[in-house]
């Protein structure tokens, strides 16, 4: 009977023994599982921030894109008053040679007349 005594308590032993390394595999499991649930709330929060900059970064582009519907109507304007002013241009241009011209024809008409 001591025999078995003694295989029982060495089974005991031996189950004891494999318990403290559960013990341990729990302890370093537990240990990871924290660190891990640590590191999901951080990249939580940093998906957070990135998605309220993202946000942040839609309003700027809309309220620039605000700002820019009347300079580009204000551009479109400014080549329609340049176009207006190379026409004008050409045409005192055109002026400007025909009252010279004019000149010249009354200069001659009263050297004609004088004569």
């Amino acid at each position: 009977m001591n025999h078995v005594l003694t295989q029982i308590l060495d089974e005991i032993k031996n189950i004891h023994g494999r318990l403290d390394q559960m013990d341990s595999r729990l302890d370093t499991i537990e240990t990871q599982q924290k660190e891990n649930t640590t590191m999901i709330k951080a990249l939580l929060h940093s998906k957070e921030i990135l998605h309220a900059q993202y946000d942040q970064i839609l309003i700027t582009t809309s309220q620039i894109e605000g700002r820019l519907e009347p300079m580009e109507k204000s551009i479109s304007r400014l080549d329609n008053i340049e176009k207006t002013v190379e026409h004008l241009a050409g045409d005192i241009s055109f002026l400007v040679r025909k009252s010279a011209d004019h000149d010249d024809e009354i200069r001659q008409i009263r050297k004609t007349i004088k004569l």
